[in-house]
């Protein structure tokens, strides 16, 4: 198991931030992804998510906390993937933001090969460093924004 933490603190209270972060019609400030779709059903809500590359993932959400902490989990054949974040106020429109991945490879040489040529690390600093982005920019007003909550 690969376990990867990365925390940064952002110039937004945590409500804002959390409405960023599930605003799956505006995820542009994204650079990985061509597109998201969101769907429910019943108590089960899942994220599909399509990167530039070609590549889709789909996620179950196993936590949905708002607006502290949500977690998906991605069983592939190869790897499985827990993905989560927790926003903790840090003072006056503040907030850190921790980013926490876990993987777990089915095959040993994959998962020793993933620690020189997957960049994990790497790849949180972007997307925190792009989430910073986002928040200097105006936000969506409520009713533009869709939110997991209101998908179906």
């Amino acid at each position: 198991m690969r376990v990867v933490h990365t925390t940064r603190s952002v110039p937004a209270d945590a409500e804002t931030v959390w409405q960023v972060l599930t605003d799956w019609v505006h995820m542009d400030w994204r650079g990985d992804l061509s597109s998201i779709r969101v769907s429910r059903n019943g108590d089960m809500q899942t994220i599909t998510e399509t990167l530039r590359s070609g590549l889709t993932a789909h996620f179950m959400v196993t936590k949905w906390e708002p607006p502290a902490e949500f977690e998906k989990y991605l069983a592939g054949e190869t790897v499985s993937r827990r993905w989560g974040v927790t926003l903790t106020p840090a003072g006056p429109g503040e907030t850190q933001v921790t980013l926490r991945e876990e993987y777990v490879f089915k095959n040993r040489l994959l998962s020793l090969l993933s620690r020189f040529y997957v960049p994990i690390r790497a790849e949180q600093k972007r997307y925190l460093k792009a989430l910073e982005a986002r928040l200097r920019d105006p936000l969506p007003t409520a009713d533009q924004a869709v939110h997991l909550s209101q998908q179906e």
